[in-house]
Parts: C-alpha cells; structure tokens; sequence
C-alpha cells in the first residue's frame, strides 16, 4: 500500500518579501504624482467654474441696472464690497434680502446723478458712507440669521479648492479667493503712473494706493468709490480698450494674501463682503484686501523682495501649477501662465487703455 507524502509549501525568502515591497513602493512612488495632477486638474476645474458663475451674475447685474457694482465703497477698506451685490444672482436671494432690510447695521448709499446710481435700500444725498459709522461696515452682525451674520456666511463659491488659507477668519468673517481688477498703474490719457508702490520707503507690507484718487484714473474693470462724496461704478459699455472684453479681466485669484512679514493673517485674508474689518488700516493704503493690480511690474504669482515690490499683496495669485485663473470681462475664463509677458498682462488690466495686445 503506496502512502502519498505532501510537502509543506514553500514561503517567501525575506529577499522575496523585500523585492515585493520595494516594487509595491516604486509604484505608489509612480502613481502618486499622477494622482496628485488629477486632484489639482479637478480643483482647477471647480476654481473656472465659481468664476463662470460670478462672470454670469455680474453680467445679469449690468443688464439690470445698465452698471457694474462699485468694486468697494467709499474709500475706508472695512466697507461694503462687489460681492454683496451679486448674491442674487449666485442662489443666495435670502442673504441679500436679510442684508438690506438691515438698516441697523447696513447702509448703501444712492448718489443721485452721473449714471452712478446702485440699488439700495437706505438712500441719502450724501453718499460719505462715514457719516453713519458702523453702519457702513463690513459687520459680523449684520443681516444676522439664526445668531450668523451675513459677511459670516461661507460661500463656495468663492473659494479657490486649491487654496490652503482658513475659510474664515477672526470674527468668523468668510474669505473669498477671487478679487477685483482695479487696473494698471498708467493712466492712458495722461500717460502718468497714479499708483504708488511701496506707500513710503519704510513700508514693507506691499500696500499700494492712488496718488490722487479719483474716478478718471481708475483705469480697471472695477474702481475703488475714492471719494467722500461719490460712489463710482463702471459698466460693461465702458470697456472701450482695442482688446476688449474678452482681454479685459474683470476677477482673478488671491492667496497667500500676506507676506513673510505681516504675522495678522486675519487682517489681511480677504473676504467676499468686502474689506476686512479685523485689518488695522482703512483707505486706499490698504487696497490689497479687495483688489488686485495687473501691472507689468506684478504679473502673476510674483514672488519678490525687489523693490518697488516687496511681496505679492498687490499682484493675482493661486495654488494652480504655472499660472491662474482669470475672469474676463465677456465671462470667458482662462488660464494665464506666469510666464505671460508683462506689456500683455498690463494691456488686460485697463478697460479703456486702447492696448491692442490680446491676453493669449
């Protein structure tokens, strides 16, 4: 009788196991860039499409009201900014409707005459919005809901996927990652510079202001309401330059919002309401919390410590690889590498500079 012996069966050698383990590692090692390139590609799309959106709303509130938003109002950076008027039109009804029937703690002033009428719900003659105090402010309670005020209100569509900084900041203030053009610093008819970089020699904080403010030489898609006495707007009529609206950007991305130098991050992460309230400064000196200049001397996503600029307050930036996302002023978005030349990044921030240089 023939008995049948089964051998044991033969395991890994400790060279096998690590062999194994190294090839499972080179292919993690392999995949993981790729992976990675999706995630962005993703976070990419979503930044184009929240932008696609605000173009939309801005287009709707121009054929409405034959105007743009001011970009801010009055000239102290804690007031009222573009992003309150256009709630409307991105699914956010009941914010701006809780927001303007707050007359407590929300004003918006109606300067009669010069086409530079905007929808309000607290009409004056004098449109100085200093003159009613907290009222003209970015405040945490105002239009407050349920304890949650308004300018409190996380909105994604104003936040870029890719950037790291806190949805909200001291106060719960939400931040948006898409700001204001607000031009070049050539005034075309004039051919004079109205923007100062740094403010003094000293200033080490990258804020930038207009020489002498007013609303001829604002040359951007969105101004800045400089004066005490007049909010100015402009209109999509207006972009007049030979590049025209479609090389004519209206929004693009902020982050990193503050440099190596400024530790109050709070003070300076922007917000979709307008300007921060938790920043020290108000004016123009402290335009770089709602606007963004595109200027030959801060194309996108510079990074320098050469003066006249000392970091990247003042220029568009994003967490996209090589470049950001621009809204242009027909409501295309594209892409713009940072290697895009500095006479081309200029000629797309002026709406009226008569630049025949196309963005592309």
């Amino acid at each position: 009788m023939k008995t049948s012996l089964h051998r044991p069966g033969r395991g890994f050698t400790l060279i096998e196991l690590l062999v194994v383990i190294a090839i499972i590692a080179i292919l993690i090692g392999l995949l993981l860039p790729a992976v990675q390139k999706v995630r962005e590609a993703a976070a990419r799309a979503k930044c184009t499409n929240n932008l696609k959106q605000l173009g939309v709303a801005l287009h709707s509130y121009n054929d409405i009201y034959e105007k743009l938003p001011p970009g801010q109002y009055n000239d102290d950076m804690k007031d009222w900014g573009w992003g309150v008027f256009v709630l409307p039109y991105i699914e956010q009804q009941a914010l701006y409707t809780n927001l303007m029937a707050d007359t407590t703690n929300f004003v918006m002033v109606n300067k009669s005459g010069g086409g530079s009428n905007i929808p309000n719900s607290y009409s004056t003659t004098d449109a100085n919005l200093d003159n009613y105090g907290t009222r003209s402010r970015v405040n945490a309670s105002a239009g407050a809901q349920n304890g949650v005020g308004v300018a409190q209100t996380v909105l994604n569509v104003f936040i870029c996927p890719s950037d790291i900084l806190p949805n909200q900041v001291t106060g719960n203030y939400a931040k948006t990652n898409y700001l204001a053009n607000i031009g070049n610093s050539t005034n075309s008819s004039s051919g004079t510079a109205v923007l100062i970089w740094p403010k003094g020699a000293a200033t080490t904080d990258g804020n930038y202001y207009y020489a002498n403010p007013s609303k001829g030489q604002q040359n951007g898609f969105f101004v800045h309401a400089n004066e005490n006495t007049t909010t100015f707007c402009t209109s999509l009529t207006s972009i007049t330059g030979a590049d025209g609206l479609s090389n004519t950007i209206a929004l693009s991305e902020a982050t990193e919002s503050v440099s190596a130098t400024v530790s109050n991050l709070s003070g300076k992460i922007p917000l979709w309401a307008g300007g921060n309230p938790n920043s020290n400064g108000t004016g123009v000196a402290n335009m770089s919390i709602s606007f963004r200049v595109a200027d030959s001397n801060m194309t996108p996503n510079k990074k320098t410590t050469t003066a006249p600029i000392t970091n990247i307050d003042g220029t568009f930036a994003s967490k996209h690889t090589g470049g950001v996302n621009c809204l242009m002023g027909d409501g295309s978005v594209k892409f713009v590498r940072d290697t895009i030349t500095p006479l081309a990044w200029e000629a797309a921030g002026s709406r009226n500079g008569g630049e025949a240089i196309a963005l592309d």
